[in-house]
């Protein structure tokens, strides 16, 4: 969940093309408690709020999900197939791979929520600029700016 950008996609490239692992037929999460019901899905970095078989669902979801990406990388691939690769590939069986694939392609070409805005002034003067001649922000700037009202008697910055 941390890391330079490189490091994820190595781990997120290293789990796609590791090896199936084979699930037994059923499972045994009926027989969980909530609690470790609860658990499991911290473990997967999954919302753990709701009833029981929102619960379930969920963790079976992601257990097909993963399972969709694990069986659609072939054994002996040689590392250079994209995770968007991966996900089309696990996306042609349809399922949760399909519709997280879906997703992603709407959220792209969906108009966008948020409109640019320019400020082009707050009314302030630069105090110092720097030699590429833009207003300068350095620690001296910034404490002249504030001022200091804790000082006896008290000095207040340029900006109020």
């Amino acid at each position: 969940m941390s890391g330079k950008k490189a490091l994820l996609v190595e781990r997120i490239r290293e789990h796609l093309l590791a090896p199936p692992v084979v699930e037994p037929e059923g499972d045994d999460f009926d027989k969980m408690s909530d609690e470790e019901l609860r658990q499991s899905l911290v473990a997967r970095n999954l919302d753990d709020k709701g009833e029981r078989t929102e619960l379930l669902k969920r963790l079976r979801d992601d257990i097909q999900y993963m399972h969709e990406l694990e069986t659609a990388v072939a054994p002996d691939a040689s590392g250079h197939m994209t995770i968007i690769e991966a996900l089309e590939a696990a996306a042609q069986g349809g399922g949760v791979a399909g519709e997280i694939l879906q997703s992603i392609k709407d959220k792209s070409t969906a108009e966008p929520k948020f409109v640019d805005v320019t400020v082009r002034s707050l009314g302030m003067e630069a105090i110092k600029h720097t030699a590429g001649g833009a207003p300068s922000v350095t620690a001296d700037v910034l404490r002249q700016l504030a001022g200091d009202p804790f000082e006896d008697p008290p000095r207040y910055g340029t900006v109020s």
